[in-house]
């Protein structure tokens, strides 16, 4: 192995150089960051059941929220109303 600072050989095990004295940084990674890793290459898209219906109730928000925003008058109160209403319907489809 050679050193960082002055590229003199040293041991694998060293912990500073022999030549000039700097320390030798020996960066191992952490399991976590290879478990992280493997998580984030083995990602795969949600289009089981639940994603798909998810996918639509948010669209169906989406239109809701222009039609019944537009009735009442507000988008934030259409919103409440919605999202409530899309909670409901949510949980019950769970059981």
């Amino acid at each position: 192995m050679k050193c960082t600072k002055c590229d003199n050989e040293i041991e694998v095990s060293a912990k500073f150089c022999g030549k000039c004295g700097a320390e030798q940084l020996h960066e191992q990674p952490q399991k976590e960051e290879v478990q992280q890793e493997q998580k984030q290459k083995s990602f795969k898209l949600d289009m089981s059941k639940e994603g798909k219906r998810r996918g639509l109730m948010g669209i169906g928000f989406l239109i809701g929220l222009k039609l019944i925003g537009a009735l009442v008058g507000s988008y934030l109160l259409a919103g409440i109303i919605l999202g409530v209403l899309f909670a409901i319907i949510d949980y019950s489809l769970k059981k």
